[in-house]
This record gives C-alpha cells, structure tokens and sequence, in this order.
C-alpha cells in the first residue's frame, strides 16, 4: 500500500488542497478564520500546518453546526470546518480516493468522480429495460450519516490502510466534536458530520460491503449515496429481497431503512427527482412544485445573486434539461 502520511503532509500535498479548497469558496467554522484571512499569510499558514501533522501536534477545531431546510418539515445538519482542517481533510481524501475508487463498484453513483445523478438515473432507466417487467423497490436509510458506526468503520479503515498515522488523522477529523450554535460542545460517537470533505467518501466506504452483497442478491440494485433501489421478477420475490437488505443492514451495519416504496415497473417509481416508468422520464406535480419553489427562492433578488447560488440555479437546469423533455423544462423557470 502507498505511505498515506507522507504523501498527505508534503508541501505540495497541501498547496494543493488548499486550491481545492478555495476553488469552492466555502466558509470558514468556529475560529472565524476566512478563506481571505488564511490566503494572507498562505505560505507561512500552510508550512506551520505541516510542521503540527509531521509532529502529530495537529488537532482539529471541532465542526460549527448549522442548520439549512431539506424539506418543508425537516432540517439538515450541517458541520462547518476550519479552513486549515478542510485542509487537511481535503489532503487525506486526495490521498486515498483513488486507490478506494478502484475498490468501489459500478452500481454506486454518489458523491464519486465520473458518476453523479444523471448518469444513476440512466443506469436504472438501462437495468429496468433488461428486465422488462416486474417490481421495483425504492430504499432509503434513515438519516444514514449520523448513524454509521464508528468501531466498524475504523475497523474496516484499519485492515484496509494498514497505516496507524492515517487512521490516527481520520479520526481526529471525524471525532473532534460538534459546537452548536448556542455553543454548546458535544461529542461524536457515531456518524460522520455532513459538510466535512472527508464524509461523502467514508460513508461510501462504509456501505461497500453491502454493495458487494446486494449485487449478489438481487437481480438489480442501484445506490446513490443513501437511497437505493432494488428490482425484481415478482412481487413476492422484491418482498423477500427488502427484507434480505434490511437484515443485513441491521445486523451487519447498525442502520435503519425507512419505510420501502414498491411498485409495479409499469407504475412508476421516483429516484433523484425524477419518476421513471416504462413511458418514459417526467417529474411528479408535488415535486414540480417543490421544485419551482426552490429556483424562485434562489432567483428572488436576481441582481445580488452569489456565485454559489447561481451554481446552484444552473447545476439544477443542467440536471433536468439532461433528462426531462423540454416541453416540461419549460414549466419550469430556471
């Protein structure tokens, strides 16, 4: 296996995870630190960043929990780094992502390079066609990055790295702890916080195994980070498939699923955003809403628009325009 360590804490390891860093022009967390405030004294911050990770003096500053909408009755978590943690977070992650990659199947299609919802939402629309008729089950696992359980996780991390410095760093990023808004400290002891560089990637580690036994169980099974679907011949058979997958999530990765959605192929089933049947592509008149609801909010002073937001406005027509007949892109005002 390649020395993780040292390839994370060169000088130029770190040079270029702080342009990554920037590039996203993110927040800074609790120390109030921006990306302005590091770029001024860019090389001295990132030679003294080494020096604490080739000491091992490095400790992370714990997340600043924020809340953004998900829906309009639930909340997401979100935890904001310190810009010399992304940092290092993002270093780690450039490390190993590639050797991990190589590792990962070709049926999970979230937060990994050359994937991402289109290209998932085609995959499904391909595996669906091969298999003609029957039922297709849709799956997700209840609030899945909060969750995940760090002994298996860390376990899993050791036999695969083999390098007790990394696994020493990852954990640090992982279980440095949360302050809240009332600046309340709390610890981690399980989940990865969302917002962190290194948590997409982790959870994905986490949940291979279970891809490997999935693809082995049922005739089709697509994963997109947290939501997954499942295809079968009868309806018997996609019942006894949910509750093969949901056992083995329990007792083998000490997570929930929520409530399944089974339908008849014919009928249709939403996956990302989109409704996929045997007449084609389209979106539901709830979602449309919703959805409309999201780029008028977005679009509601056009001329203060961020950089972000605006991102935001075309990564979204981007999506559907790649999908969706244009007849119904014109209902939407994107």
């Amino acid at each position: 296996m390649p020395d993780y360590y040292h390839s994370i804490t060169t000088l130029h390891a770190l040079q270029n995870a702080w342009r990554a860093v920037r590039a996203k022009n993110a927040a800074g967390g609790i120390d109030g630190f921006t990306l302005s405030h590091f770029e001024k004294r860019l090389n001295d911050n990132l030679i003294e960043l080494q020096h604490e990770l080739i000491s091992q003096t490095w400790n992370p500053e714990p997340y600043l929990r924020i809340e953004i909408t998900k829906n309009e009755t639930e909340k997401r978590k979100l935890g904001l780094l310190c810009i010399k943690d992304k940092i290092v977070q993002q270093a780690i992650k450039t490390a190993f992502e590639p050797q991990l990659e190589k590792t990962f199947l070709n049926l999970s299609y979230g937060y990994r390079p050359n994937k991402g919802p289109e290209r998932a939402i085609k995959r499904v629309v391909h595996d669906l066609k091969k298999l003609k008729s029957g039922y297709v089950a849709k799956l997700d696992i209840d609030n899945y990055f909060d969750t995940i359980n760090h002994e298996r996780l860390f376990t899993r991390l050791a036999n695969w790295l083999k390098d007790d410095e990394t696994l020493r760093l990852i954990r640090l990023c992982i279980q440095t702890g949360i302050v809240t808004p009332q600046l309340q400290w709390q610890e981690i002891n399980k989940g990865v916080p969302q917002g962190a560089i290194l948590s997409p990637l982790l959870a994905n580690f986490y949940l291979h195994p279970f891809d490997q036994f999935a693809a082995n169980k049922v005739p089709m099974y697509i994963r997109y980070a947290d939501d997954f679907l499942i295809a079968t011949s009868t309806e018997k058979q996609i019942k006894e498939a949910v509750e093969l997958v949901k056992e083995e999530l329990e007792s083998q990765f000490y997570l929930q699923l929520n409530t399944p959605i089974i339908h008849n192929f014919h009928d249709g089933i939403e996956f990302l955003g989109i409704t996929i049947s045997d007449t084609g592509l389209s979106i539901t008149e709830k979602k449309k809403k919703t959805l409309q609801e999201r780029i008028n909010s977005i679009k509601f002073i056009k001329s203060s628009l961020s950089s972000q937001s605006k991102e935001t406005l075309q990564g979204i027509k981007n999506y559907y325009a790649k999908l969706l007949p244009e007849s119904t892109l014109k209902e939407l005002d994107c």
